[in-house]
């Protein structure tokens, strides 16, 4: 599960020992990890950092092509359209019933808590 996890962060980020380090101090209180493990973490994460790398080569038809760093990271970020004005009152809304539902879920957690008592 530590190297999957690793994995991903490094994948998303372009960096295997970013990858490896976050593991280290997600999983450093518990019992399992041993510092081969770090290594172990570590080989995969470049291998799946790699491996992303050459797959995104080959989408772009350009195989074996890393001198690309932008291929390592996400992709590119193209802005498609400018914000508006008519964005502020989706957000309002948004961030009101998220409100609501926060505050909905702290009332059932304290009703479910004087209940257990």
């Amino acid at each position: 599960m530590a190297c999957g996890a690793g994995c991903g962060v490094a994948v998303a980020f372009g960096a295997p020992i970013g990858g490896s380090l976050f593991i280290y101090e997600i999983s450093k209180p518990n019992t399992f990890w041993t510092f081969s493990m770090l290594w172990r973490v570590f080989a995969a994460t470049s291998i799946s950092t790699f491996v992303l790398s050459m797959l995104d080569s080959f989408a772009t038809n350009a195989p074996l092509s890393l001198s690309d760093s932008g291929s390592l990271k996400l992709g590119n970020l193209s802005v498609a359209s400018e914000n508006s004005i008519l964005d502020l009152p989706a957000g309002i809304i948004l961030g009101v019933i998220c409100g609501l539902l926060g505050a909905f879920f702290i009332w059932v957690s304290i009703v479910l808590g004087m209940w257990r008592k």
